[in-house]
């Protein structure tokens, strides 16, 4: 029967005893004047950029480029729900598939004519 070794015993207690003082460390530091500061601080910091984002999404919506978009998107969103973005979505989406088509047939005729032209040789 194979024994373990002492030696590997006292690794694995200083391991744990390791990440034991490693945990304890780490909590004092996280807890410490210091840290609670430096939390504050960026807490205040993260709560001035909210609000300066919020100066300018309110100054933009109040200007009048801001207001021009608006008007945009509201004219967007009636000829959406009139059916006229749809309908030349429709009138395009033919048109792209109509030349295509077109252009595979030209191809497909012209390798149809060519492969006749080999077997006739």
């Amino acid at each position: 029967m194979a024994q373990e070794p002492e030696n590997a015993t006292d690794f694995e207690s200083e391991f744990r005893r390791l990440g034991e003082n490693l945990k304890q460390s780490f909590q004092s530091a996280w807890d410490s004047p210091t840290s609670q500061d430096l939390q504050d601080e960026i807490k205040s910091g993260f709560n001035q950029l909210g609000k300066s984002v919020d100066e300018i999404i309110t100054g933009l919506a109040e200007s009048p480029t801001g207001q021009r978009f608006q008007e945009g998107i509201d004219d967007f969103e009636d000829r959406l729900q009139s059916g006229e973005v749809e309908a030349k979505v429709r009138e395009e989406l033919l048109s792209v598939l109509d030349t295509v088509n077109a252009e595979l047939e030209k191809i497909s005729s012209k390798l149809g004519a060519k492969s006749q032209d080999d077997e006739g040789e």
